[in-house]
């Protein structure tokens, strides 16, 4: 996503639509529907396709500065889930191009920038990630993290970035990821002082913060030398892709690679040996940011067909035509019952499957479905794909 852009620069890509809602439902002969808010309100407005045209209706002075509060809480309702993005083959061939994703998040900056905000909470999150440098606000935990952190090696020349969510919210996660690789016997850093990526700030449709978390980010991992980051959280991982080459005009000198992906490379190369039997009936959600934002829908599957009497079973809607947990896109604070109403749905078609154990490589999805789950009486179990493959080690 070009963050510099006007929209008024991409009047044209906002004119071609043609409401044929290629960007709601899944391919034929199945025709499910993808999009987490056009399922749940079946109006157009609610759709990709819809989204650009309220853009569209704002670039042409069809909405007053009065009503954009509301025009925003439409946008909000969006989880940037990318499917529109992926699917839509009309829409891009308007220049300068940006995909339907990428317009409907510059749609939410411009609202954003011009002073709008859906709540107090919603400007108090902007706040609060550029006042802390983290997303929460739980310094009473810090002690905790300090203590797992002392567990890395410190040497070599990998970082893992865990991010605010793997850190305050999936901490089990990070715990996992630091067991696994200590068995690999793999030299690795992490940051004393790692700040939030700023993809929240993205979420939430204030960019103005990301440059300073970025160029600190940026800076710790130039002094510790190391040529690869690991990323814990594919938020993360999107943001310090496509963001922080923008926002900071530096080229990234080091290797990008998700957890899962690394994982599988260490279980490659014999450094890794699930060979403890795990009798779990599982299913796989694909996250929509490592699955149609980097493009890995197999790393996480591959690892878990590896370790001994694994049933894995797909759920209806996967891999490129997953269906969105709902926590995307700064959902849970812009609109947190859209948020639960699509997460309950997700876990619906879970239950259909028959699985035992609910796996994703997301901690933002993985704390969505547990929060979920916690209100329905832990109905289901819910993990890491790092955490599964913990338990397979001897």
């Amino acid at each position: 996503m070009k963050l510099g852009i006007n929209l008024r620069e991409l009047e044209r890509q906002f004119s071609l639509c043609i409401k044929c809602k290629q960007c709601t439902y899944g391919s034929w002969p199945r025709n499910l529907p993808i999009c987490p808010i056009y399922d749940k309100y079946k109006f157009f407005t609610y759709s990709g396709g819809g989204l650009i045209y309220l853009a569209r209706g704002i670039l042409l002075g069809l909405i007053e500065k009065d009503h954009y509060d509301e025009a925003l809480k439409v946008v909000s309702k969006c989880t940037s889930c990318n499917y529109c993005g992926q699917t839509c083959k009309l829409v891009p061939v308007g220049s300068p191009h940006q995909n339907v994703t990428d317009l409907i998040r510059l749609l939410k900056i411009n609202l954003v920038n011009k002073g709008v905000y859906l709540s107090e909470e919603h400007k108090q999150a902007i706040d609060r990630v550029k006042e802390t440098k983290h997303l929460f606000n739980l310094s009473y935990e810090e002690e905790e993290l300090k203590t797992l952190k002392n567990k890395v090696p410190k040497r070599g020349e990998i970082l893992i970035f865990s991010g605010c969510v793997t850190s305050y919210h999936c901490r089990e996660n990070l715990k996992a990821t630091i067991e696994v690789l200590n068995k690999a016997r793999i030299d690795y850093h992490m940051m004393d002082d790692e700040w939030c990526c700023g993809s929240p700030l993205l979420d939430l449709g204030n960019v103005d913060g990301i440059a300073k978390l970025a160029e600190h980010n940026l800076e710790m991992i130039k002094a510790m030398g190391v040529n690869k980051v690991v990323f814990l959280c594919p938020h993360c991982q999107e943001i310090f892709q496509n963001t922080y080459p923008q926002v900071t005009e530096r080229k990234l000198d080091f290797e990008l690679i998700f957890i899962t992906k690394y994982l599988k490379e260490l279980i490659d190369k014999n450094k890794l040996k699930p060979t403890k039997s795990l009798p779990y009936k599982i299913s796989y959600h694909d996250p929509c940011y490592l699955g149609r934002y980097l493009g890995d829908f197999e790393s996480a599957r591959d690892i878990l067909n590896k370790i001994p009497n694994i049933s894995l079973v797909e759920m209806e809607r996967n891999k490129e035509e997953s269906y969105c947990c709902g926590a995307g896109g700064g959902a849970k604070i812009l609109d947190y019952d859209n948020s639960v109403a699509i997460c309950q749905e997700r876990i619906k078609e879970f239950k259909k499957t028959g699985g035992e154990v609910l796996v994703t490589s997301c901690p933002l999805c993985k704390s969505q479905f547990r929060d979920m789950n916690q209100s329905a009486n832990k109905e289901i179990v819910i993990k890491d794909s790092v955490e599964i493959l913990r338990e397979s080690l001897d």
